[in-house]
């Protein structure tokens, strides 16, 4: 895995993965974290664009996930608007943020 870090934001929660030393930081905690997970968070976002918006109503999701691989950064986001398998990737960031 040729990957840096991995910054990611659902709504209010937040988090930066580190894969090569499989650490993923929250709220400034150091818990280690599975190649595993990381491998599925990936699989998830591969297939994604980069940008969602709804405007069609107010309130809703918002989320941003940051990769950062040989020294650019693939940044995918969405204000409302979210791709079809975002339910998959609210459960593993919830799985993940509850490691604190």
């Amino acid at each position: 895995m040729n990957i840096d870090k991995i910054e990611v934001s659902e709504n209010n929660i937040s988090f930066v993965i580190y894969p090569k030393k499989n650490v993923v930081i929250i709220n400034n905690k150091e818990y280690n974290i599975e190649t595993k997970t990381i491998e599925d968070l990936i699989k998830i976002i591969s297939i994604w664009d980069h940008e969602y918006y709804d405007s069609s109503y107010m309130d809703g999701n918002t989320f941003e996930v940051v990769v950062y691989s040989n020294n650019e950064k693939d940044i995918f986001r969405g204000i409302r608007g979210v791709p079809r398998n975002y339910d998959s990737f609210s459960k593993l960031v919830w799985s993940i943020y509850d490691r604190r």
